[in-house]
C-alpha cells in the first residue's frame, strides 16, 4: 500500500494528510488478509463487534470502544457480528507534529508515542465521560463535506481524539510504577488460562487481573519466560493432543474446540510446535 504520509490521497489536486470514513460491514468473517501502512489509524466501533488482530495480539471492540494502530504493523480485522459499523481515520505523522514544532509538548508526546504498543485499545468505560463518537463523526463529516477550511477542522478533531489516547497511555505508564510494587499472581494466571484457554486473550486476562495490557504483557514474559501468545498456543496444542489421541473428532472440530480461529492456523501452529501435522500425530498415537 502506498505510504499515506507520501500524499497517497489527493483532493482537488492537492495532497491530504487525513482520510476519514464511515463503514458498515454487512457480513461476518476475516477481512481478507493482513496488511500494513506507514500512517496511523484510528478505528471507532459504532455498533456490533469486531476483532483487530496482529500476529501477536488481538482486541475485540464493541460499541464505544476505539483502537489506535501504529505504523508498519501487519494487522487484520475479523468481523464477529453482521452489520457492524465503524469510523476509520487515517492520518500522517505530520498531523500530530507539524514541521517546525519544537515545543516541550512535542517532546513529551513523542516520548509517549514511542511507548505505544502495536495496538492501543481504549474501552468505552475508559471514555465514559467523553463523547468520543461525536468527535469521530465530526472528522468524517468534514472529510465528506470538503467545505472551506475543512482540513483545519479535521486536524483539530484528530488532535482532540489523540489527546485522550495520549492521556490514557500516560495514565497507564504512571499506574505501571504502582503495579511494580504488586506481586505478579503467576499461579492464579496459570490456573485461569488453564480453565479458559479456548477464549483467553492477553487483553481479557489482563483485564481479569486488573492490570493494564502493556504492564501485564511485560510481567507475563518475566514470570513465564515466553510471550503470552506463545504460552497460550502451547496450552491449546497440548489440549488438542488429548483430543487427537482419545476422540474421533475431525481436525477442524478439534481446532475450534481448543480455541483456534481456523483449522489451517491450528495445523500450522501444531507443526511448528511438534514438528508434525495433527493428522500425523493422531496416526502415531494409534500405533502406540
Amino acid at each position: 500500500m502506498k505510504a499515506f504520509d507520501q500524499s497517497s490521497t489527493v483532493v482537488h489536486g492537492l495532497p491530504v494528510q487525513i482520510e476519514a470514513q464511515y463503514r458498515k460491514h454487512k457480513t461476518t468473517g476475516f477481512s481478507g488478509q493482513y496488511h500494513y501502512h506507514d500512517y496511523y489509524e484510528l478505528i471507532y466501533c459504532i455498533s456490533g463487534e469486531f476483532e483487530v488482530l496482529t500476529y501477536n495480539e488481538s482486541h475485540r471492540l464493541s460499541a464505544g470502544d476505539l483502537i489506535f494502530i501504529n505504523t508498519n504493523m501487519p494487522h487484520g480485522i475479523d468481523f464477529t457480528t453482521a452489520d457492524s459499523e465503524q469510523y476509520y481515520i487515517k492520518f500522517s505523522h505530520s498531523v500530530l507534529f507539524p514541521y517546525g514544532d519544537v515545543s516541550l509538548s512535542r517532546t513529551h508526546f513523542l516520548a509517549v508515542l514511542a511507548s505505544f504498543d502495536a495496538l492501543e485499545y481504549i474501552s468505552s468505560k475508559q471514555l465514559k465521560d467523553i463523547d468520543i463518537g461525536s468527535l469521530f463523526k465530526k472528522v468524517v463529516d468534514n472529510y465528506s463535506s470538503e467545505q472551506y477550511g475543512y482540513e483545519f477542522l479535521m486536524r483539530s478533531g484528530v488532535l482532540e481524539i489523540m489527546t485522550y489516547v495520549f492521556r490514557k497511555r500516560n495514565d497507564d505508564s504512571r499506574n505501571a510504577t504502582v503495579f511494580n510494587a504488586v506481586k505478579f499472581p503467576t499461579k492464579e494466571v496459570e490456573d485461569y488460562i488453564s480453565e479458559n484457554y479456548q477464549t483467553a486473550t492477553l487483553a481479557k486476562v489482563a483485564k481479569h487481573f486488573s492490570f493494564s495490557y502493556s504492564y501485564f504483557s511485560k510481567k507475563f514474559l518475566a514470570a513465564f519466560g515466553v510471550p503470552f501468545k506463545k504460552y497460550l498456543t502451547k496450552v491449546r496444542i497440548n489440549e488438542s493432543m488429548k483430543l487427537l489421541s482419545n476422540s474421533k473428532m475431525s481436525i477442524t472440530d478439534i481446532a475450534m474446540a481448543v480455541g483456534f480461529s481456523s483449522s489451517s492456523h491450528f495445523i500450522e501452529s501444531f507443526r511448528k510446535l511438534k514438528s508434525m501435522t495433527p493428522a500425523k500425530f493422531r496416526q502415531n498415537a494409534k500405533l502406540v
